[in-house]
């Protein structure tokens, strides 16, 4: 990604009320990601929890130009997946108040509010019932001590993926950010192993 789409998306995801769909291209870079006039060469798309589900999404309305994709506690479908693991009397309370609420340790004041049209609209980008469409490699990290976005979400997106070089790799420590100095390592390995990979040139 270039730089200041990653840093639009890193302030996007950071922003305690999470904005519906339809933003989601502005605010969150993937419509310039997805501009013919930016994107002139094939990219590999790094994407973390939510940004992960937008990686793919991206990925699956520009297959041309990507080469290859890293998710990082890949979060597919997964505002979906909690909002209906919900007792009713919580969802219809979401839906009469327009606002859903999930705790998080994450942001100050420990609370997300989730406009209830997000939830709705993101019904139609669920990805994770079929088969999913993406036949360049993809490479998934995720921590077994998640507490955000379990792991086995990770094992279905590589279940559903249509490529066949797909690698999952689960590390029995750290936590959803993977923010800590080895998960770095982890990622700049991952990443740099996946770019010679796609240029065809052998790691050094």
């Amino acid at each position: 990604m270039f730089p200041w789409i990653l840093n639009d998306l890193l302030q996007f995801l950071n922003t305690p009320l999470v904005h519906v769909q339809y933003e989601w291209r502005e605010s969150s870079g993937l419509g310039e990601l997805l501009s013919f006039g930016w994107v002139l060469l094939c990219q590999i798309l790094v994407g973390s929890s939510m940004g992960g589900w937008l990686m793919l999404l991206a990925c699956l309305e520009r297959p041309e130009r990507v080469a290859g994709v890293v998710g990082i506690a890949t979060a597919a479908d997964h505002f979906v997946t909690a909002f209906n693991q919900l007792p009713s009397e919580a969802r219809m309370e979401a839906a009469k108040t327009g606002v859903y609420t999930r705790q998080t340790r994450y942001i100050e004041g420990g609370v997300y509010a989730i406009q209830y049209g997000f939830v709705k609209e993101a019904e139609e980008h669920c990805i994770l019932q079929s088969s999913i469409d993406i036949s360049c490699p993809v490479r998934l990290i995720h921590s077994m001590k998640d507490e955000v976005v379990p792991w086995q979400t990770s094992i279905k997106v590589a279940e559903q993926l249509a490529s066949d070089d797909v690698d999952v790799i689960l590390r029995k420590g750290g936590e959803h950010r993977m923010s800590q100095s080895d998960d770095i390592k982890l990622l700049v390995t991952v990443v740099e192993d996946l770019l010679h990979r796609v240029t065809k040139k052998e790691p050094k």
